[in-house]
């Protein structure tokens, strides 16, 4: 199962890496976390053993890309002044 997840969370993380390049980096994370309100709607919801194993996979799916675009997106929005790292030290 760890396996599974591992590959789901890869899936993932290059799927909205490759949508991010094509589309920008507002549209993958804000779909991302609107998958996240029907995963854990769907957990609330379903108490069947099939339906936690399908939540671990969406999760993992889409656990991972709110770690890396968020940063990309606040970039994106607010500026690179703003961040909590100045870049002017790079």
């Amino acid at each position: 199962m760890l396996a599974v997840i591992g590959v789901m969370a890869l899936a993932g993380v290059l799927t909205a890496g490759l949508r991010a390049n094509t589309v920008g980096a507002v549209t993958p994370p804000v779909l991302c976390f609107l998958l996240h309100i029907v995963i854990f709607t769907m957990l609330l919801l379903v108490k069947a053993d099939l339906a936690i194993f399908g939540f671990g996979l969406l999760f993992a799916f889409t656990f991972p890309i709110t770690a890396s675009l968020v940063t990309v997106l606040v970039r994106d929005l607010f500026g690179p002044r703003n961040l909590a790292v100045s870049l002017s030290l790079f």
